[in-house]
């Protein structure tokens, strides 16, 4: 299967595949898929690339901790450093809406669902760094912009399973797909459970319980997306990012009995 493919050579075009309207068109394809790839690619790149932002935001926040502290408590209001979890938030959101629009063009079936789906969390997720939580102190005032910070980001949560749900719907009997169904289910019971508990539990595990929220939902759709880079290559997982298009076939000219 080829991603973003489906371009066909009517019979009005047939001359643009001959000579070197042949090589301009295997140009235009390898490009398009490559842009494709890239942005699937993204969805691999942004559990990753937060990492980094996660640890130097964690270790520049005072009395942080990743078992009761949430991502938002390091770019809440008053935080000494915010700047680094607002880059490490709007990192993740980017690199989600380019998945979306990767992976809209990729998936066999329910694209646009999954495009519009994941591109809201995307959405949600830029807003949760653009308006910063208010402190979970008791003494603190709270304030729109906390509740603002807090309205997106539950968005973001039921965006996201949103997402992982029509991926699992869309991918039913799919080949090449079958495996994501069952798993995503499995992941959408993990992250209503960690929400719940991020909601109902004690504060001292809320950092815990956004982890696995976070972890278990980027997981999936990263493995989602190495699924199409994968199948994209048609063989196997390695050199996934870039698959260039067979060359168009062109239909024979007819014969006749004229000169």
């Amino acid at each position: 299967m080829l991603c973003g493919s489906g371009n066909t050579i009517r019979g009005d075009r047939l001359d643009v595949a001959i000579g070197s309207g042949r090589s301009s068109r295997s140009l235009a394809d390898r490009v398009g898929l490559l842009q494709t790839s890239l942005c699937v690619g993204a969805g691999i790149i942004a559990p990753l690339g937060f990492l980094p932002f996660l640890l130097v935001a964690g270790h520049v926040t005072p009395g942080y901790g990743h078992m009761a502290s949430t991502f938002s408590d390091a770019s809440s209001q008053g935080a000494p450093r915010p700047e680094f979890m607002i880059a490490g938030l709007s990192f993740v959101s980017v690199c989600l809406l380019l998945a979306a629009f990767g992976l809209g063009r990729c998936l066999p079936r329910g694209g646009s669902v999954v495009r519009a789906s994941l591109a809201l969390t995307s959405l949600s997720i830029l807003m949760t760094a653009v308006f910063r939580d208010y402190n979970r102190s008791s003494w603190v005032p709270r304030n729109r912009e906390g509740y603002l910070h807090n309205t997106f980001a539950t968005i973001a949560v039921f965006s996201v399973l949103a997402t992982i749900l029509a991926i699992s719907l869309a991918l039913r009997s799919q080949d090449g797909w079958a495996h994501l169904p069952a798993p995503g289910l499995a992941v959408m019971i993990v992250v209503a459970l960690a929400g719940l508990a991020f909601t109902w539990g004690p504060d001292s595990h809320d950092g815990l319980a956004e982890r696995m929220l976070a972890g278990a939902a980027f997981s999936y759709l990263a493995w989602v997306s190495l699924t199409a880079l994968a199948l994209e290559r048609g063989v196997s997982l390695r050199g996934a990012l870039y698959c260039p298009y067979p060359e168009p076939r062109t239909a024979p000219l007819p014969v006749t009995g004229e000169d």
